[in-house]
């Protein structure tokens, strides 16, 4: 979301039944969180680093945060991982 707009309840109500009708319900997650602004770390060169985002998914430690634009993007992973 941009800034200034809150993911409320009755959003993340609207965002699931728009998928539902304009995909099928298979698209639709179970969660929906929203990220800070910053939430996708990228590499210095403008790459998204999703392998990093999926191993603190799954409980394993990201080598090389320096290598990171935005390493503090990571904390926010951290902080929903139990929570999927």
């Amino acid at each position: 979301l941009n800034e200034g707009y809150d993911l409320t309840d009755e959003l993340k109500i609207k965002i699931k039944q728009t998928l539902r009708e304009k995909t099928s319900p298979r698209h639709v997650p179970k969660l929906i969180f929203k990220a800070p602004t910053d939430g996708i770390p990228y590499t210095f060169s403008n790459k998204k680093v999703e392998i990093a985002v999926t191993k603190i998914i799954h409980g394993m430690s990201v080598a090389n945060r320096g290598a990171l634009r935005n390493p503090d993007s990571l904390d926010f992973y951290e902080e929903i991982k139990d929570k999927l």
